[in-house]
Parts: C-alpha cells; sequence; structure tokens
C-alpha cells in the first residue's frame, strides 16, 4: 500500500466555520494548527477590495500586510496567546457608494509542535481522539466513510495486532482480494485532504469510542446488529467490531449476524507524529451578508445628562448597516415631530437636546437614520422623559412623577428609583418603588434636600465603548428655586434655629436702619410679613405656622439677605 506524502503536504482541509468556532452536531471545535502551516481564508457574498486583519485577542487589530486578496493564503506563526484571530474588512462596491465591512471572525489554536496537541483539537484532518506524551497521536474525520463488510469470509488474514490499525490494513490488503472492503476504503481514501488513512485496531477503536463526545452521534443500525469494524482480526469468520449503541467491544461473537460478511460502519483514522508539518487548511468562505442600505433605528434610552441638566437621547449604533449619520426629532405638537440634531455615523451614538426644559416638562423623541445612497428610514416609536415635581406639606415632601415611556413596548420599568442628596452633584440611592406607583411621601424632612427620579434597563445600551442603563428625570429641590443664602456686610442671625414655640432675630447693623422681615415656605409663598422694623433684636413667635422648611427675607433699601429657619 503506498501512501504519497506529497499529497499530505498540499493537502486543504475542508472546514465549515463561523464565528471563531465550529459546531458540529452540538459539539464545538477548536481549530488547531503547527507553526509553519497554511490557513487560507476568504470571503463570500460581496465584492469589493479587502485588508485582512488579525488579533491575538479578538480587541486589538492589525492588518496584515500584503493581505489584500480573497482568497488569502496566511503562514503562521507563533502567538503570544496561544491562539489568533483573523477577519477581513471589505471596501464594498455592492452598496450604492463605497462602503465598508468587516466580516466575522476566524479564530485557531497554534501549537509550536505535536506535544501541545490535545485529544479533542481539530487538527490535521479531523478530531484528535488520543494522543502520546512523545507528540504522537489518532486522528479520525467527523463523518464515516459508510458501510462495508470486513472481506475474506473463512479466511485468515493475521491480522491481528490490537494496536496498530495501519499494520493490520495493510496486511488485510495483501491477503485479501475482495474490494471493497472496510480495510480498502479507508486505504484509498483522500479525506479532508489527507491519503493516509486506515482501518483502526480494536484498541484505537476502543479510544475512539472513549472519546466519542467530541464528534457527536454516532451511527449504529439500532436494529440490534450495528458497530464499528476494527481491523483486528479474531479468526477466519470474524473480526472484532465495537458496538457503539450498547458501549461493548466484540470479538469473535458467534452468530450469522457478526462474521465478515455483514455490512457495519467504518471510521477511518490516522495517525500523527512529531514529523507531522505542511498542513493547509482552507476554512469554507465567510458568508457576509450585505446590510440592508436603511433600516429603521430605534431609541434605547433617554434621561437627562445630570451634568448639563439637558435631556439625552441614546441609540445603540449598528454595525455594517450601511448609515452615515442619525437624525433626531422631538415632538412639537401633538405627534407631530420636527427635526432637531444630526449626528454622523462616526459620532457616539447619543445627542443632547440643548433647548429642552426638563424641569418644566417631559418630552418625546424619535429617530431615523440616513444611509449612504441618502436615503432615511421611517421615523422609530418614540421614547418619553420623566417629569418630576414636588409639593411641601410642612416636613412632608410629596414627590410626583409621570412615566417614563418607550411605544415600542420593549421596555417597561419594573421599578422606580428615588435619589436624594443636599445638593445637585450629591444625589445618592435612598429608596425605590413598583412602577406601578408615581408618587412617594419623604417624611419628617428638616432639612433641604434635591431628588430625582430613575428607571433601570436590564440590558443597559452600548455607547460606542461606554454603556449606560439607568434613565434619570430632572432634579427638583424642596426649597423655592433661586432662593440662596445670601453673604453681605448686612449680618442676620437666628437663635435658635430649629426652634418650637419661638426663635429671636439679631440683625447686627452698625446704624440704625428698618427693614421688612418676610417668611417664606417652599413654595414661595410669603406667609407672614413684619414691616418696618429696626436694627436689633426682633423675636419671632411660632403661633400658627406648621413645622417645616421656611425661609428669612430681611428686606432693607440697600442690603438684603436671606436664611433658612426651620420650626419643629
Amino acid at each position: 500500500m503506498e501512501k504519497i506524502s506529497t499529497i499530505l503536504k498540499s493537502a486543504l482541509l475542508i472546514l465549515f466555520c463561523s464565528l471563531f468556532t465550529q459546531n458540529s452536531k452540538g459539539q464545538t471545535i477548536s481549530y488547531t494548527l503547527l507553526v509553519g502551516d497554511t490557513a487560507v481564508l476568504s470571503v463570500s457574498g460581496i465584492t469589493g477590495s479587502f485588508q485582512w486583519q488579525q488579533s491575538t485577542d479578538s480587541i486589538n487589530w492589525s492588518d496584515v500586510p500584503g493581505a489584500n486578496t480573497n482568497p488569502i493564503e496566511i503562514i503562521t506563526t507563533d502567538s503570544p496567546t496561544g491562539e489568533i484571530f483573523f477577519r477581513a474588512q471589505i471596501t464594498s462596491s455592492d452598496l450604492c457608494s463605497s462602503h465598508t465591512v468587516t466580516s466575522n471572525a476566524i479564530k485557531y489554536w497554534i501549537a509550536s509542535n505535536t506535544t501541545q496537541i490535545q485529544v479533542g483539537n481539530y487538527f490535521h484532518g479531523g478530531i484528535v481522539f488520543h494522543n502520546e506524551d512523545s507528540g504522537e497521536g489518532l486522528i479520525a474525520p467527523l463523518h464515516d466513510i459508510g458501510k462495508y463488510p470486513w472481506g475474506c469470509y473463512g479466511y485468515t488474514t493475521h491480522a491481528s495486532s490490537e494496536t496498530d490499525g495501519a499494520a493490520n490494513t495493510l496486511t488485510i490488503l495483501n491477503t485479501c482480494s475482495e474490494r471493497p472492503i472496510a480495510a480498502s476504503v479507508c486505504d484509498t481514501a483522500i479525506i479532508n485532504g489527507y491519503s493516509d488513512w486506515y482501518l483502526p485496531s480494536k484498541d484505537q477503536l476502543t479510544y475512539l469510542y472513549q472519546n466519542r463526545m467530541y464528534f457527536g452521534p454516532f451511527a449504529d443500525d439500532h436494529g440490534g446488529y450495528g458497530g464499528y469494524w476494527s481491523s483486528t482480526e479474531f479468526d477466519g469468520d470474524y473480526a472484532c467490531f465495537y458496538w457503539f449503541e450498547s458501549g461493548s467491544l466484540c470479538c469473535g461473537c458467534s452468530s450469522d449476524v457478526y462474521n465478515k460478511t455483514n455490512d457495519k460502519s467504518v471510521r477511518c483514522i490516522r495517525t500523527f507524529n512529531s514529523e507531522e508539518k505542511n498542513g493547509k487548511l482552507i476554512f469554507n468562505p465567510i458568508a457576509v451578508t450585505i446590510p440592508p442600505v436603511f433600516g429603521n433605528e430605534e431609541i434605547c434610552l433617554v434621561t437627562i445628562d445630570t451634568t448639563v441638566e439637558k435631556n439625552k437621547i441614546i441609540w445603540e449604533k449598528p454595525f455594517n448597516s450601511g448609515i452615515i449619520n442619525f437624525k433626531i426629532y422631538k415632538e412639537t405638537g401633538l405627534d407631530e415631530y420636527s427635526l432637531i440634531g444630526i449626528v454622523p455615523y462616526n459620532q457616539p451614538s447619543y445627542f443632547i437636546d440643548t433647548t429642552s426644559k426638563p424641569g418644566s416638562h417631559g418630552d418625546k423623541y424619535k429617530i431615523s437614520v440616513v444611509d449612504t445612497c441618502g436615503y432615511e428610514s421611517s421615523l422609530s416609536h418614540f421614547h418619553k422623559t420623566i417629569n418630576l415635581t414636588i409639593a411641601v406639606n410642612g416636613t412632608t415632601m410629596g414627590l410626583n412623577w409621570d412615566d417614563y415611556i418607550d411605544e415600542s413596548g420593549a421596555f417597561v420599568p419594573s421599578k422606580f428609583y428615588i435619589y436624594r442628596g443636599p445638593d445637585a452633584h450629591s444625589l445618592v440611592l435612598y429608596d425605590s418603588i413598583s412602577a406601578s406607583f408615581h408618587s412617594y411621601n419623604d417624611i419628617n424632612v428638616t432639612n433641604s434636600f434635591y431628588y430625582m427620579i430613575g428607571v433601570k434597563k436590564t440590558n443597559g445600551c452600548i455607547i460606542d465603548r461606554g454603556s449606560t442603563n439607568m434613565a434619570f428625570s430632572n432634579k427638583k429641590s424642596n426649597f423655592m428655586a433661586g432662593i440662596n443664602e445670601i453673604s453681605n456686610h448686612l449680618q442676620l442671625n437666628i437663635n435658635p434655629n430649629p426652634f418650637d414655640q419661638y426663635t429671636t432675630l439679631s440683625i447686627n447693623e452698625t446704624e440704625n436702619k428698618y427693614y421688612n422681615i418676610r417668611i417664606i415656605d417652599l413654595t414661595g409663598k410669603v406667609v407672614r410679613e413684619y414691616k418696618n422694623n429696626v436694627s436689633g433684636k426682633f423675636i419671632i413667635e411660632r403661633e400658627n405656622l406648621q413645622s417645616g422648611i421656611y425661609f428669612i427675607y430681611l428686606i432693607g433699601k440697600e442690603k438684603n439677605i436671606i436664611k433658612k429657619l426651620i420650626i419643629l
């Protein structure tokens, strides 16, 4: 039996591949090449100019110098991670204008010598199902070659080795002239580009059975007489076979249905060793589907940008979709939307509406895409922001807000999250309630706070290299907007503060001047006023004032001051 070594060196290993690994009958294949082997990569479904790229981590990519043909042959070199990824960037003329798309990636493992080849690797013609520390091992293809008789019934070939299927195969072919038989079909087969296949011995077939999980189901008859032939002969009438269905090795089973004349499944194998080299791996073309030049884009979230207090519209940027820019629309009348901004495809996928007034009302937004041909898609479903208001009743802060709405129904918040903080830049999560409710009472509040409402989207939104999963309302304080404590040369002291029954105002002024004193609640309403009071000390009785936060507004002809007042 003559083996042609040149065929081995130039063999083409035909594989099916998808993203990173190929799945066969539920089994994930780890493609493996030796340093110096050749990988042949190609893309189908698109024309244009090609630039192949490589990566050792699938994150950082670099162009392969001179690799701009389709297909391309890549000589495998060593990798610090022991693996390498390839993909193609194609500038396609199949679109209405030139547009670059990126293919899926192919991944394979790299071994510097055969001692690194592991059971389960797809290597040089099939799956490795047995290996030795010396760098030798056994390979079987993913599929049977068919069903054949063992041959030469009633005649002893003396193919008796239990460990060497290659020697048995040669012995069978030299002493048995019947064709085709299990040994002959393996001997003449060129499977995945390799021609040195043989019928496994009974021990080698046992290894195959023990590691069958790497191959997927094996074909047994399920009729009671199934099995796989080994090359180990028992006598003139019988040979050993492995019954995968029942998990048993049968040598000399005395029945007509088990003798050498019966057709049984044949899975050929080959041996690799430390001299293995010049492998060539041709991946089936990566199918690249030309994306639709305009498909509807959806908003991911609308929120309030907490740094500038303006509405922010967020979407996830689709890849390889032929988009030149995104258009953002805002509702300006009942179901009437006006264009407010355009974001190029190469910019981060968000837009800040600088004209928005989130403290006054909520807003609805939609987006569209414009493709490289200049066509605009239809508008997306709208998303609406949350608007928060506060009603103050003594020491109870009544928060009220409206719904976050995703018109498509894809995002329905399950909870509202209440944030609170002493100033607009220090809000932290304070509480949460079911999204069935749209109000919350913060009770026994005797300090000034800012509040904000949030909703969480489980899957979040990807914005280029960042991500977010929260949408926020406007911020609202529980004290009158625009009133701050003013510091000047005029001094006003309040003691005690907080107080229960009365407190004393001390107006520190070197000259006797007259001032009006107003007490203002958190809504901005003047609840009490004292006119024409001279500088010095002034007593304020509680009387009918409720517990809560107030402001003392001291108004003079030339000077004024505001101080916070708390009644217990």
